[in-house]
């Protein structure tokens, strides 16, 4: 009463899969590869400029020469207010602005 129906397959044996996939160059699809990437796509010179460029407007001897002079950039403590540090960040924009500028035009 059983019949015997033959039916397609309809997926791929292992070594079909494997020989497909044995000459493929390494597309970065891997963890590794990924980040070695984006590493590589990091400019570092913009990276190092910016950090000196951070170092300098959030330091005291910014905030004590420049900060001070401007009504309601510091308060009593000598720490920056909201607008102090509004004014810092400002500074910080304006010379990554001026670095990417300076590095991209080949002049640094």
């Amino acid at each position: 009463m059983f019949v015997n129906i033959i039916m397609p397959q309809d997926f791929e044996t292992f070594e079909k899969i494997s020989d497909k996939y044995k000459n493929k160059k390494n597309d970065n699809s891997d963890l590794i590869g990924m980040i070695t990437e984006l590493i590589g796509k990091v400019n570092f010179k913009i990276a190092i400029f910016l950090f000196i460029l951070s170092i300098i407007i959030f330091s005291d001897s910014f905030v004590e020469l420049f900060l001070q002079d401007i009504p309601g950039a510091v308060d009593d403590t000598d720490n920056p207010t909201s607008k102090g540090t509004i004014i810092q960040l400002m500074f910080q924009t304006f010379g990554y602005i001026i670095i990417d500028l300076l590095i991209n035009s080949d002049i640094l």
